[in-house]
């Protein structure tokens, strides 16, 4: 049996054929035309509907009678527009639209009665973002925030979007976190920790795993930062310098809130609880109120810092924790988070400079758990590992040359480097 609309779109040609078709007709299946989703339906066979009844436009426009002398408006845009009976009908917009040029938009919307749901205007967004995607690094984040908000605008292309946008931003030579594009996507997906965040799998590991490093960042300067308020702030700072040289080793973090933090409707620790929810704990004999607790898995293990000074640091084995992660509540005794009699215990670590610092002593325990610093991050702390028996010596130079050639310069990671070391930095750049 023939598709109806195959009958009717045929029947129409008749007309047309005969002279028998009216104008105000052909305008009626023009607003047909930009007020379905076209390229974007659910239904396969109202896509193939729709691109029938384009061509059927393209190639009966310029037959159309004309019982005036002055043609209608909207005859006069088709003129100046043929491409939007085209199948890239998008495509001359993108640049005039990121030069601020909005004003033909608005006059095609107007003159051709298009609604914010037809598929002009998802195509029109997806030209755009095609066209960022395609800019030099500098260009496309410039264009980033734009983006974002018209994402935000159109429900039925954000997904597809986002895809798109975090994908060519992982392929930056600086991905640091861009904070519009982290609140779009937690906004629309969700928290990446979380296993019921199931839109993050319409990206790859690499992209995920980008997002998370930005999440991450952004908790442990929130621990060290906003939790650590009544404490030494170069103590934290140096804690924060240290843990920020290990963040692409941390897949998963966890706060351990005191009553002060649990309960604070401060605007910075209620985005703090609402970013990290399925991740708050209430901690529990933890000493004072505003005492709190931050738990980052790094590879086979769980390490436990707390925000008050004269707390150790403690290591537990994953797979043998004397708690459980994401409990409604945690002790911070040696019950749950400070049990070194714990047969999962692996270390316990203190803060304190000695005949050498702090920072040298947890190197050293890390690195016999076999987690190092990222490999970006150079330091008389970290050590290169071991080459694999049967390298030659010139082999590794040769190695090791070649991944500081493609090392690229992030001033974050200066910063950082210098907190860490208690250097001045002098920009005297323009």
């Amino acid at each position: 049996m023939k598709e109806p609309f195959s009958t009717l779109l045929a029947e129409i040609q008749e007309l047309f054929r005969n002279a028998e078709f009216p104008i105000k007709a052909w305008r009626g299946l023009l607003s047909s035309y930009f007020r379905y989703l076209g390229p974007y339906a659910s239904s396969e066979v109202g896509r193939n509907n729709w691109g029938l009844l384009r061509v059927f436009l393209k190639n009966t426009y310029r037959s159309l009678p004309l019982g005036r002398k002055h043609k209608p408006a909207w005859m006069a845009v088709l003129d100046e527009h043929p491409n939007l009976l085209e199948k890239s009908p998008c495509e001359r917009y993108a640049s005039a639209i990121f030069e601020g040029d909005s004003e033909t938009i608005e006059e095609l919307k107007k003159a051709l009665t298009i609604s914010e749901t037809s598929w002009f205007i998802i195509d029109l967004l997806r030209t755009q973002v095609k066209r960022a995607c395609s800019f030099e690094d500098s260009d496309f984040k410039r264009y980033l925030s734009t983006l974002c908000k018209a994402l935000r605008e159109n429900v039925l292309y954000v997904d597809e979007g986002l895809i798109a946008i975090l994908t060519r931003y992982s392929r930056c030579s600086d991905s640091s976190e861009h904070a519009e594009l982290t609140r779009l996507a937690i906004d629309r997906w969700g928290n990446p920790k979380l296993p019921g965040s199931t839109g993050w799998g319409n990206v790859s590991q690499e992209v995920k795993a980008m997002v998370l490093r930005w999440l991450i960042s952004k908790d442990l300067r929130a621990f060290f930062d906003l939790f650590a308020k009544d404490h030494e702030a170069d103590q934290d700072q140096r804690r924060l310098s240290f843990w920020m040289r290990y963040l692409d080793q941390i897949q998963d973090a966890y706060f351990v809130l005191g009553r002060h933090a649990y309960s604070s409707c401060q605007e910075d620790y209620v985005e703090v609880k609402r970013r990290n929810e399925g991740r708050i704990s209430k901690l529990e004999r933890g000493g004072l109120p505003n005492n709190n607790a931050f738990i980052m898995l790094i590879g086979k293990y769980a390490i436990v810092e707390f925000g008050a000074m004269g707390n150790a640091c403690f290591c537990f084995n994953l797979k043998n924790l004397p708690f459980q992660l994401g409990a409604r509540w945690l002790g911070g005794d040696k019950a749950h988070l400070k049990n070194v009699d714990h047969p999962g215990c692996k270390f316990r670590l203190i803060h304190r400079d000695g005949n050498e610092e702090w920072e040298a002593v947890f190197d050293r325990g890390l690195r016999s758990l076999d987690i190092y610093p990222d490999s970006s991050v150079r330091g008389p702390t970290s050590r290169v590992r071991p080459a694999v028996s049967g390298t030659s010596q010139n082999d590794r130079k040769d190695s090791a040359l070649n991944a500081h050639k493609s090392m690229t310069f992030k001033m974050q990671e200066l910063i950082d480097f210098s907190r860490y070391y208690r250097l001045k930095v002098i920009d005297l750049r323009n």
